[in-house]
């Protein structure tokens, strides 16, 4: 038996291990500050204003918007998986707010702010998104669309969206100061 091949090898187990331990308490860490970014986004976007349910319940919807064309109630953005978005992935939540489009691949009403949700960065939608997952699951059924006929047939969105939606991400003024781009950034897309 050739004890130095077992004793280099030992080592080298050791050293992996301790790498992977370390690396594990980085990922952690870097999950932390991600979902803590999440959650100050979350706050100046004002999702909670619209979100939380009319009980307070923290993002289970159900709040009734009254709009010119009919009533419309906040969903429920909780991990839930059969009443929130427990079942969404980061891609449908993009689409969401960068593209306005459902899970179902439907154009979302202008209720929901995405034609100003597009424009944020995508590093800060996946903090919005590491965040809205930490989000205890709450089961909460809500009928979002309340609408009247006509306005009540999603298809006639796609006429609404070529007229006034632009997939598009903020750009700074180069003119600016990083100062006054952060604040613009904040005013149009949050």
């Amino acid at each position: 038996m050739n004890f130095p091949n077992v004793a280099r090898r030992t080592a080298l187990a050791a050293l992996s291990t301790a790498s992977l331990m370390t690396l594990g308490v980085g990922l952690a860490a870097a999950d932390d500050a991600l979902i803590k970014s999440g959650a100050y986004i979350t706050n100046a976007a004002g999702c909670a204003a619209c979100h939380n349910s009319p009980d307070g319940t923290p993002f289970a919807g159900g709040l009734v918007l009254k709009t010119p064309f009919g009533p419309m109630a906040t969903p429920n953005i909780t991990s839930d998986k059969e009443t929130g978005i427990g079942e969404w992935t980061f891609e449908d939540f993009q689409n969401a707010l960068h593209k306005g489009i459902n899970k179902d691949g439907e154009p979302l009403y202008p209720a929901m702010p995405y034609v100003h949700y597009t424009l944020m960065r995508d590093d800060d939608l996946k903090a919005v998104w590491a965040y809205v997952q930490t989000i205890k699951p709450v089961s909460n059924t809500v009928d979002v669309n309340q609408l009247a006929f006509p306005f009540d047939v999603r298809a006639s969105l796609y006429v609404w969206r070529a007229r006034y939606f632009t997939d598009e991400r903020f750009q700074p003024d180069s003119n600016e100061s990083d100062e006054w781009n952060r604040g613009a950034y904040i005013i149009k897309a949050l």
